[in-house]
């Protein structure tokens, strides 16, 4: 018995396209993003202890970003060449933006040269330079923000269930596939709560190399839960208070090691993919709400509709007749 199979069709709808692809690896790169899956290749020891900060290594997230930079390279190329050669030169809020997070990555590769361990300060300028790709790809990609925002809110969900069962148990455990490190209580160099009354207390640290990261990175999500549960509420306040709180803590993290700058710069590009993703959302809803206006309101001759319009140095009105 034979089988048309000319006339077979798959019974899933799939549609293999550049755009699919890249949706769903910013998706996934989102939801295993506190994963520190790492390949270590040097390891650094200070007074006999492992340095952390020191440590470099390639994480297996990091690996998925640079595919995902590959593949938004390319669409972009498809869908922006015929523009490019229409392009002109022109000075603009977005090309001054770009430009200034180019002299900040040209900077930061320009620093090796004077830096004590070239090693060290290649990885983390090629970090920061990650995180800024990061936030060029998702901003300016064809994502739709609120499903990014949920999935990097799903990601959270493990990693909180972990971070609750180590202060509960008081115990962690270590995972090379995880990228999970083991934390005695007992030992020098973890991160506990300590007093005369309660003793020894480990603090959580989820999946994440200290505690204060693990509490920074739930947080943002917190922040993008609430944002993604009511996207009607005024976030600008919250967004910019945490921005001023950022520079004015900036102080204290430049005394310490090259690292704790490039936390500050993610947190810092971060908070501002935030605002931008407030701000968009605030025009939906203002469009939302026109909609809903003019959908009641209509004016006649007899009785036309008011139009005000509130610039910065005039208001003007309209007696408008839809009819």
């Amino acid at each position: 018995m034979k089988f048309p199979i000319s006339n077979f069709q798959f019974p899933i709808n799939f549609q293999f396209s550049i755009l699919n692809v890249l949706n769903f690896l910013v998706k996934l790169f989102l939801f295993v993003l506190p994963w520190q899956t790492i390949w270590i290749y040097r390891e650094s020891f200070l007074n006999g202890v492992k340095w952390e900060f020191g440590t470099l290594g390639f994480f297996a997230t990091e690996v998925l970003l640079w595919v995902i930079v590959v593949i938004f390279m390319i669409w972009f190329w498809k869908n922006f060449k015929l523009q490019i050669a229409d392009c002109r030169f022109k000075i603009t809020s977005d090309r001054v933006f770009v430009l200034s997070l180019l002299s900040l990555i040209s900077y930061l590769f320009i620093s090796i040269i004077w830096s004590a361990d070239k090693s060290l300060a290649w990885q983390q300028s090629v970090r920061v330079m990650e995180a800024i790709l990061l936030f060029l790809v998702i901003f300016s990609g064809p994502f739709e923000k609120q499903k990014l925002a949920k999935w990097f809110i799903y990601g959270a969900i493990i990693p909180s269930i972990l971070g609750i069962w180590q202060f509960l148990t008081q115990t962690t455990f270590a995972s090379a596939l995880l990228g999970l490190a083991s934390q005695p209580i007992w030992e020098a160099g973890t991160s506990i709560i300590q007093s005369d009354t309660i003793g020894r207390w480990l603090r959580a640290y989820g999946p994440f190399p200290h505690p204060n990261v693990f509490g920074g990175y739930l947080a943002v999500v917190i922040v993008v839960l609430f944002s993604v549960c009511h996207p009607e509420r005024r976030l600008e306040a919250g967004v910019e208070g945490s921005l001023k709180d950022s520079v004015r803590d900036s102080s204290t993290s430049l005394r310490f090691g090259r690292n704790d700058n490039n936390e500050f710069f993610n947190g810092l590009i971060l908070l501002i993919c935030m605002k931008r993703l407030v701000q968009k959302t605030k025009n939906a809803l203002r469009a939302v709400r026109h909609l809903r206006v003019r959908a009641r309101v209509k004016g006649t001759a007899a009785r036309p509709r008011l139009s005000v319009f509130r610039g910065l140095r005039s208001m003007t009105a309209q007696l408008i007749d839809d009819t």
